[in-house]
């Protein structure tokens, strides 16, 4: 893999850690500076690296990144089920939207689990 795929795909994992982070606090730049120091640095390398203005990305940074995303799926997995689990003890119906949209979530969460 080139450098330049290295970082694009870097830059592509942590939008989707600042986007799931934004959806929970209603700010990129709260989000951003969350994760950053989730991530171990700085607010700006992550807006540069957004505006693509980052010429390359620490190894350290990117392996940070994957295992923050792949535990955020796994925990996202796990709600899922869970919440799942709690419809059907109950005996909810089958056909209801709710449901049919908890797997379809699931179904999404497993298949990004499944990329290499």
């Amino acid at each position: 893999m080139s450098s330049v795929e290295f970082r694009d795909q870097s830059r592509d994992i942590i939008a989707r850690l600042e986007l799931r982070e934004a959806r929970r606090c209603g700010s990129l730049s709260v989000a951003r500076q969350r994760l950053a120091q989730r991530l171990g640095t700085l607010p700006g390398t992550l807006e540069t690296l957004a505006r693509g203005r980052l010429k390359r990305i620490d190894d350290w940074l990117r392996a940070r990144a994957e295992h923050l995303l792949i535990r955020e799926i796994e925990n996202e997995i796990s709600a899922l089920e869970s919440e799942l689990a709690c419809l059907r003890a109950t005996g909810a119906d089958p056909r209801l939207p709710a449901i049919g949209e908890i797997e379809a979530a699931l179904e999404t969460a497993r298949k990004l689990m499944e990329r290499p």
